[in-house]
């Protein structure tokens, strides 16, 4: 089969004359009726709290009842029904008619602007949908754009945000490609159903349009996005953001936003293969280093010194002139105190260990505070590890990072958390090759912190290398059996490298104490499943239903469970379920309809689920099964065989396809061909256990 992309059905005039585009529609007619302008409200009846005039009311209801235009008001207003297919789907309010237009508003020719108006409106249609996805289009986007940032720079204005996603489908041809971007069209529809505008820009690029949302909102919601779609055999997604406030929208330009976004995007791209960046990332570093000149009277300062502290002063006002007179008697003369702008100092205290530093920094503090210039201390002590001198004020800035999370005022020096917090830092923003410098420099401070052997482990896992991952979460686990994230981890680590019974073994691990947590439960029932364990399974999704019934992959692989176990029956209202909250989901639309030919309910329903499976996905082996079965039991071998055959590769290495071969030759009357199957079969260790061969293979 391959049929291409399914096209969508254009967005209707209705849906037009709301949100960004009305505006549009609304400069269009005012071309075809010159006049002063033009708002659009549905076609049904107008309530009184709807604020509008009684001349504007009465109209309106005139215009319903005779289904033609009306002119209301002063004589200089107009309501016009816009109409598609025999019935009106809109009222068009035009005020202030210009002379030219009165002297020439007939009835007919009024009907006539009308007839031409929803032309325009199906070829807006065209601009703002992309065809092959049904979300709205790049065009659409900027109108969206330009009504968000007229609505934030409103008195009482919201913030908003705006995501460019771009992935990489694995795929064969572009044919493939095209099908697995409409997919991720439909994933990314249902993360996010009504609370943001989705748009595909081409080539598998989305446009992510959050309203009244704040910068901290967007950048939870972009985690959560790559969280969700790491493990949907994707090889890479970026992410860049652009987070807009009411303070700034006055000044900017839709263009501008999308510009801004784009350069997010190619920063997220050089951090990793699943990455996230905020406008201005680049020029904003959570743990900048020292002016160049500080770090050069720093250098000068340190040299020759075998053994010193340094002290980051920060707080939240100028470094005041007067800082070297405000700290004589607390430090002994001579002390460089070297101001770095931004509200910042830096203090060496030579020949000083961590406890000294720690007391000065306090004494300083408090001294500090009481004059006037509240700050926080943040340490660092020489020699720390065998790293050089030079790392010293990145050292400081890590402290005062980690005393930024004991409240304000603190006196930190840097230690294993510090790093930890640095390295969570930089994980956030992507870095991950940073991030894991610093959470390996903590285990050298502190090798029994069990969160840096998850942090460093999650890291690692996140650039490919999952065998290391691994190692970090058994060692984490080793230090704290009963650490649910690092037996969590472990799975998927495990998983990752396929050993399908370890990560087993982990996940049950993970629940071991607390079994409240439903997408383990999941993960766990879908690992059993594969396992051809399905009853256990089914018991343990029926637990996790209990935890959270509305969702989609939940009841699909409870579905699966049941029909694998020989229960279709009760399988069929379970998958009908998953694709009533995931109407997109193509493995459950491909097994709705297996089930659907085997418990009777009709062949060709079942034909044609199987089908639409197929055009949204047709990668999976496990698909073109199901279909080739449903042929066969429609009594259709030959059809049957070109779905198999469609596998590929796969027939020959799945027994569950070679024993439904075997079947297909000998009902066509080719012995041979059946006898082959049979045998490859035997030989690749097939057991007739029916429906529990064809269970889900991706993680």
């Amino acid at each position: 089969m391959s049929r291409g992309p399914w096209i969508a059905e254009p967005a209707s005039p209705a849906a037009l004359l709301a949100g960004p585009t009305a505006g549009v529609a609304g400069h269009r007619l005012a071309e075809l009726l010159p006049c002063q302008g033009v708002r659009f409200l549905p076609a049904a009846p107008v309530a009184p709290a709807t604020g509008l005039a009684a001349a504007w009311a009465e109209g309106i209801a005139m215009a319903l009842a005779r289904q033609e235009p009306v002119i209301t008001g002063d004589g200089t207003d107009l309501v016009l029904p816009v109409g598609q297919g025999g019935a009106t789907v809109a009222l068009a309010l035009v005020e202030g008619l210009a002379p030219e237009t009165l002297r020439r508003a007939s009835v007919p020719w009024l009907l006539e602007r009308a007839e031409l108006f929803v032309q325009e409106l199906h070829l807006l249609a065209d601009l703002c949908q992309d065809a092959a996805t049904g979300l709205p289009s790049a065009w659409h986007l900027a109108r969206a754009l330009e009504d968000q940032l007229a609505q934030a720079a409103s008195p009482g204005g919201q913030g908003f945000a705006l995501a460019l996603l771009e992935t990489f489908p694995r795929a064969r041809d572009a044919g493939q490609a095209w099908r697995q971007i409409g997919r991720l069209a439909d994933r990314l529809a249902g993360l996010f159903r009504l609370e943001a505008g989705t748009h595909h820009l081409g080539c598998g690029v989305f446009a992510i349009l959050w309203p009244a949302t704040t910068g901290e909102e967007a950048r939870r919601a972009a985690a959560a996005i790559l969280r969700s779609l790491r493990r949907d055999e994707l090889t890479r997604v970026h992410i860049g953001l652009r987070a807009v406030t009411p303070a700034e929208a006055p000044a900017l330009a839709a263009v501008q936003v999308q510009n801004e976004a784009w350069a997010a995007l190619a920063l997220a791209r050089r951090r990793a293969p699943f990455a996230f960046a905020e406008h201005a990332d680049d020029r904003i570093d959570p743990l900048p280093p020292p002016p160049a000149a500080v770090r050069r009277q720093l250098a000068r300062a340190w040299r020759g010194l075998d053994r010193f502290a340094l002290l980051l002063l920060s707080g939240s006002l100028p470094v005041p002139a007067d800082l070297a007179s405000r700290l004589a008697g607390l430090v002994p003369a001579g002390t460089p105190v070297l101001p770095a702008g931004a509200g910042e100092a830096y203090l060496l205290l030579a020949a000083a260990g961590r406890p000294a530093a720690e007391a000065l920094g306090t004494a300083l503090r408090d001294a500090l505070a009481a004059s006037g210039w509240p700050v926080a201390v943040g340490i660092a002590v020489f020699p720390f590890l065998d790293l050089s001198a030079g790392t010293a004020p990145l050292l400081a800035r890590r402290a005062l990072l980690h005393g930024a999370f004991l409240g304000p005022g603190s006196v930190v020096a840097c230690d294993a958390v510090s790093l930890n917090i640095g390295g969570d830092a930089f994980y956030n923003r992507g870095e991950l090759v940073r991030a894991a410098r610093d959470y390996r420099l903590g285990l050298r401070l502190d090798a029994a912190n069990v969160n840096l052997h998850n942090s460093l482990g999650v890291t690692l896992a996140e650039l490919g290398r999952h065998q290391a991952a691994c190692a970090c979460f058994e060692q984490a686990l080793a230090l704290a059996p009963g650490d649910r994230m690092a037996a969590c981890n472990l799975g998927f680590g495990l998983l990752a490298q396929g050993r399908r019974p370890e990560a087993i073994r982990a996940f049950e691990g993970a629940l071991a104490g607390d079994r409240r947590q439903p997408d383990i439960l999941v993960q766990l029932a879908r690992l059993l499943l594969q396992e051809d364990r399905p009853q256990e399974a089914a018991a343990i999704l029926v637990e996790a239903e209990a935890l959270d019934p509305d969702k989609a992959v939940l009841h699909r692989t409870l579905g699966e469970a049941l029909w694998a176990a020989g229960e279709a029956d009760k399988a069929r209202p379970r998958l009908e379920r998953a694709l009533r909250l995931d109407p997109h989901d193509p493995w459950a639309m491909s097994l709705l309809g297996l089930v659907y030919a085997e418990t009777g309910q009709g062949l060709d329903l079942a034909r044609s689920l199987c089908q639409q499976a197929l055009e949204r996905d047709d990668r999976p082996w496990e698909l073109w099964l199901r279909l080739a079965r449903v042929e066969e039991l429609a009594g259709t071998p030959a059809a049957a065989l070109a779905s198999l055959r469609a596998m590929g590769r796969q027939l020959g290495r799945q027994p569950a396809a070679l024993v439904l071969a075997g079947r297909l030759y000998e009902a066509l009357g080719q012995r041979r061909q059946a006898r082959r199957c049979r045998e490859k079969a035997h030989r690749l260790g097939a057991r007739q256990v029916g429906p529990a061969l064809v269970t889900e293979t991706s993680s």
